[in-house]
């Protein structure tokens, strides 16, 4: 249901190692002898395995003035997604995890097509001028390839890139 305008290589795509700590939401995933510090929305963390499991875990890397933070993902649609509320200004990766935390990635993609700000607003660190900049700014991005899916099915990231190479190029 949504296409990144253009989709950036990112640094650390994801990890694959064991699980070595957990807590509500932060995890430790060793590979290769390197515990990386990983931080996730809860419903990453409940969906991954117990610790001393072999897991993965889709990530964005980002880089601050004052702090480096890994984000973890247990899908790539919530990856995409939270890429698209940190294109937001007013929106963090902290506001973006809480409200992964809070919701499912299809709720709030249904929420910001049926401009259901309420919805938004009910969402941890979103009042109401940054659920109308979510609406504004998402619904484009959300309704330039829902007419083109079938049935309503939540298009897969591979056919998200797709969709978004042939636009590129001029395609409807």
């Amino acid at each position: 249901m949504f296409v990144i305008e253009k989709l950036l290589p990112t640094m650390i795509h994801h990890l694959k190692g064991i699980i070595t700590h957990k807590n509500t939401n932060e995890l430790v995933i060793e590979c290769n002898g390197v515990g990386y510090g990983v931080v996730a929305s809860i419903r990453t963390i409940e969906q991954l395995p117990g610790i001393g499991l072999d897991a993965m875990v889709f990530t964005i890397y980002q880089q601050r003035e004052d702090m480096v933070q890994l984000f973890g993902f247990a899908t790539e649609d919530e990856r995409t997604f939270f890429k698209l509320l940190t294109s937001i200004s007013g929106i963090g990766g902290k506001i973006a995890i809480g409200m992964l935390s809070a919701s499912t990635v299809e709720d709030m993609q249904r929420a910001v097509l049926e401009n259901n700000l309420v919805f938004l607003q009910k969402l941890p660190g979103v009042g109401r001028k940054t659920a109308e900049r979510i609406v504004i700014e998402l619904r484009d991005k959300m309704t330039s390839i829902s007419g083109s899916s079938h049935g309503g099915v939540m298009l897969s990231a591979v056919q998200i890139e797709a969709v978004a190479a042939l636009q590129s190029l001029g395609f409807s």
